[in-house]
């Protein structure tokens, strides 16, 4: 998994902090911001949440599928839709900022 990913001709970028939580089990917590303005979209570092793919480029909106650590849960499905940004958890409206918050309540 890259490091850090550029979406939309670079409109969003998503960066990973991978971080070692068991021997050789790693989980890689992202983050993401507007590449305009830096604004902060979320920022799940240092927290058990484990990007585990990204699909969508292509269309109105990117899937992330979170999953925290252990993993014992199905992986929760985040959207963020291009051009607004505006993101669903599950479906469900969050602003900027309240996304591990919501997580951590799932």
């Amino acid at each position: 998994m890259e490091l850090e990913t550029a979406y939309w001709d670079g409109a969003l970028v998503i960066s990973v902090e991978p971080r070692e939580v068991r021997m050789s089990h790693w989980i890689h917590a992202p983050r993401a911001w507007r590449a305009l303005d830096g604004q902060l979209l979320f920022d799940l570092a240092g927290s058990d949440w484990d990007l585990c793919g990204v699909s969508g480029e292509d269309e109105d909106c990117l899937v992330l599928a979170l999953r925290r650590y252990p993993g014992d849960a199905p992986a929760l499905r985040l959207t963020i839709a291009r051009g607004s940004l505006e993101m669903h958890l599950e479906g469900e409206s969050l602003q900027a900022g309240e996304l591990l918050p919501r997580l951590e309540r799932a």
